[in-house]
């Protein structure tokens, strides 16, 4: 482009002003056009996030769609989002259409332009041009016009590509909460964790614990019960530091949790959730997610300990069956089971369940309680329980309510003390003898 536009100014200073005014004019359609078109592209691509993040939510909850007989209504919605993209893909291609209309248009005229001013040259003033060099002037402009529509093309392209890059741009600028502190240090964690006068909220209006305290002692077992909302689980989220709280302070081992490194803490704590996550690889891989470099007999042992390995060999593959998405193959029960395993496999210091014997039949929960209560003094294990029959071992019972610690102790102890955890336990025994 640059070496044909040096030989146009050198052959012919009229032809060339003329020449580069137009392409002034194409290059203010540039200018002009790009932040539209980039704008419909960001639309577009959020559009077609919107399409994918539906179709990925009505899959995944196929079973209430049928249940419900909700296909018709999941097939418009699903519609009516594609029908808002076309119509943005519509607008989308009649802006790039007039874009390049517009510059292809100023092209032609620049050769148009040319021919006429060099005819006219050629004619009352044949000293300045010859026939020659206007062919010549034209075939230079050929390839600047060539260059151009190449660059339109591209321009085009990046347009996607700098809309694309603007989204990954917002994720990428999102800091990491909570952060770890500019030098986080990686003490020893024997398990001791306490809580000093913990305020939370997830919404600033509505507090969910209010100057909340309790130590944790390494290597004792404790249950965590009350209402629904009373806090419980947002205690083991401050615990794994998905959270830091807004007032008050959470430690371990004496150290404040926000000056330990994430990464170095976590590799010592393990979790088993209510609604298990299972990926979509094989059991042995599940299992084996929570320590690094595995060996097949510590994972056999895990799965063991769980009372997952007699339903795990009787699978088509044993421990080298695929899981499918989440899990879909197994049962609840058995997704809960292989969700023990991999907390056991890490050998946490800190281990949480919450609700995690919920999904398992009577005997296998037994078995499961077994497996806990083997757990005592070896790591500090905090279970989230709402059937009070399965904490009657635990060291300690906490009971929360409103956001506070109203009431801890023995299972015994509570229940002779005929407060809130008496009022619990007198429910679930008139729910279990109620009649059905």
């Amino acid at each position: 482009f640059l070496v044909c536009a040096a030989l146009l100014v050198s052959m012919n200073w009229i032809l060339a002003l003329i020449t580069f005014v137009l392409l002034g004019l194409i290059g203010w359609s540039l200018q002009h056009f790009r932040p539209h078109i980039r704008r419909q592209r960001r639309t577009i691509q959020d559009g077609q996030s919107h399409i994918t993040g539906r179709a990925a939510e009505f899959f995944a909850g196929i079973s209430v769609v049928k249940a419900f007989a909700g296909e018709q209504r999941s097939g418009r919605a699903f519609a009516a989002t594609s029908r808002y993209v076309c119509d943005l893909e519509e607008r989308n291609s009649r802006l790039q259409g007039g874009y390049m209309g517009l510059s292809f248009g100023l092209l032609l005229l620049i050769q148009c332009c040319v021919v006429f001013v060099g005819a006219y040259l050629i004619i009352t003033q044949p000293e300045t041009l010859t026939k020659g060099e206007l062919v010549a002037f034209l075939l230079y402009i050929g390839f600047i016009n060539g260059s151009l529509q190449r660059l339109l093309d591209a321009m085009l392209m990046l347009e996607d590509g700098f809309a694309a890059l603007e989204r990954i741009d917002e994720i990428l600028k999102v800091a990491p909460t909570p952060a770890d502190a500019p030098e986080a240090s990686t003490p020893p964690i024997t398990g001791t964790l306490a809580l000093h006068g913990v305020d939370f909220a997830y919404e600033t209006a509505k507090p969910v614990l209010r100057d909340f305290s309790f130590r944790f002692e390494s290597g004792k077992t404790y249950a965590l019960v009350g209402p629904s909302g009373g806090g419980k689980s947002t205690i083991c989220q401050l615990a794994l530091r998905f959270y830091d709280p807004q007032c008050g302070q959470v430690f371990i081992d004496g150290h404040d949790l926000r000056d330990v490194d994430q990464g170095w803490y976590r590799h010592h704590v393990a979790v088993v959730l209510q609604d298990p996550i299972i990926f979509s690889g094989n059991v042995r891989e599940n299992i084996g997610f929570g320590k690094d470099e595995p060996t097949d007999l510590e994972i056999a042992a895990a799965a063991t300990r769980a009372q997952a390995h007699d339903f795990i060999e009787a699978l088509d593959a044993g421990y080298d069956t695929t899981l499918g998405e989440r899990g879909v193959s197994l049962s609840g029960g058995q997704r809960q089971r292989i969700a023990i395993a991999r907390a056991l496999m890490r050998n946490p210091r800190i281990l949480i369940l919450d609700e995690a014997t919920s999904a398992l039949d009577t005997m296998t929960e037994r078995s499961i309680q077994e497996v806990i209560d083997g757990l005592q003094g070896s790591r500090t294990v905090l279970v989230i329980a709402h059937r009070l029959s399965t904490v009657r071992n635990v060291d300690c019972i906490l009971v929360i309510k409103d956001g506070r610690l109203v009431e801890h102790g023995t299972y015994d102890d509570l229940l002779a003390a005929n407060g809130v955890f008496a009022e619990l336990a007198e429910e679930q025994d008139e729910s279990a003898t109620r009649p059905v």
